[in-house]
């Protein structure tokens, strides 16, 4: 494959674009959206792929060879794979991810009534953070009167609304 810089030589908004690109790769196989799979070197024309543990990636990254090496391990022929391909070619949804245990979580509750006030104009930002908190959990406990207050306890409601509070705030 031929690219521009091969042709054109090397140029600043090229290699700002690259290093851009390299640091989203990063980014998202850090967050699990993107999985590196490679053969172990040398490579044998019977080995099966396998992902690349992720300490390999502190090391450097080989971007035109497809090569991560570190710690006495080479991976060659590396490639990023979307985490949602390998679910769905092992029949999981990932719309279902795997529930968690515990309770569940009432962050989506917090959040949409948060907003719905917001956008009633019932939260004083003049006010305290606390009658904030007040205003939300008496929404909430509206709209799912069965649920109870498991979950909205103040603790929980200061931790999900304090960021919120704060950016409305600034």
């Amino acid at each position: 494959m031929t690219f521009l810089s091969d042709i054109f030589g090397p140029t600043d908004e090229f290699s700002a674009l690259q290093n851009k690109l390299k640091s989203a790769c990063l980014d998202y196989i850090r967050r699990g959206h993107l999985r590196a799979f490679g053969y172990s070197a040398p490579r044998r024309p019977d080995d099966t792929p396998v992902e690349v543990p992720s300490d390999l990636w502190a090391h450097p990254i080989y971007w035109d060879k497809d090569t991560l090496s570190g710690d006495g391990l080479e991976i060659v022929a590396v490639r990023l794979i979307p985490t949602q391909w390998l679910l769905q070619t092992q029949g999981i949804s990932p719309q279902s991810p795997a529930r968690r245990q515990g309770r569940p979580s009432r962050d989506s509750d917090i959040l949409n009534a948060w907003n719905e006030l917001v956008e009633e104009g019932k939260i004083d930002f003049s006010g305290t953070r606390a009658n904030a908190c007040k205003l939300v959990r008496e929404r909430i406990l509206k709209l799912f009167p069965d649920q109870g207050e498991a979950g909205l306890g103040d603790k929980a409601l200061y931790r999900k609304l304090k960021p919120l509070w704060d950016k409305a705030t600034e």
